[in-house]
């Protein structure tokens, strides 16, 4: 949804555990920044434009989602270890490992679609992969912090 749109402010939502962050902010501008990553690089519109432009525009996507990542407290921030112990509850643990999840989503699309359609040069195609490589390895990283529940399927009861 476009800002224009949006016809009134976010409130300012905390969690009890965290009275310091606002995550419903953090998620908002989340869903705003990549709401406009699609519409500048996947949409139907976005295909026709010439790869310069595209260029342009992937460069501007990972600027953006590089400055949304800092906007987040360090406790949460992507690229830095979910530390559990200082979080405390596992609800701020799995708020943060959310965060994680959907900043290496948007790194992955941006670098593959910077790998397959966009990059010129073995430099800059290399620097892609690599990227692509690290947010895979966190990804596999954060998943030890997944809390699991036994769980039976109702028709084998």
């Amino acid at each position: 949804m476009p800002s224009y749109d949006i016809s009134c402010p976010i409130p300012q939502t905390t969690l009890p555990f965290m009275s310091d962050f606002n995550w419903l902010q953090l998620l908002s501008t989340y869903a705003q920044m990549i709401s406009r990553i699609y519409e500048r690089l996947f949409s139907v519109k976005a295909k026709t434009l010439p790869k310069e432009s595209r260029q342009t525009e992937t460069t501007r996507a990972f600027e953006e989602l590089e400055n949304w990542k800092n906007s987040a407290p360090e406790e949460f921030r992507p690229g830095l270890p979910i530390r559990s112990y200082r979080l405390g509850k596992p609800q701020a643990v799995a708020l943060a490992v959310q965060i994680h999840f959907y900043y290496y989503n948007v790194q992955i699309a941006l670098s593959r679609i910077s790998i397959l359609a966009l990059a010129l040069d073995p430099e800059s195609q290399m620097r892609y992969k690599l990227a692509l490589t690290e947010s895979a390895r966190a990804i596999i990283d954060l998943v030890h912090l997944i809390h699991l529940e036994p769980f039976v399927l109702p028709w084998y009861s």
